[in-house]
């Protein structure tokens, strides 16, 4: 027997008040993105200070 329209639409709303309820509380507090940027700043640098270093050396090595 096919479920009626009302059972499949609860069914639905069911499924995306849910999926709300997960994105809400996923939402990532001000101070935890704050330290996540400076973290991502950190390991930009660390990494552009990495090629500035492959660099000078590959310049030293080979003129």
């Amino acid at each position: 027997i096919a479920p009626c329209d009302s059972e499949l639409n609860g069914r639905l709303t069911t499924s995306f008040l849910n999926g709300v309820q997960k994105l809400s509380s996923a939402v990532i507090s001000p101070a935890k993105r704050k330290i996540g940027g400076a973290i991502f700043v950190w390991l930009f640098l660390l990494l552009d200070a990495e090629q500035l270093f492959h660099n000078l050396l590959k310049l030293h090595i080979f003129p």
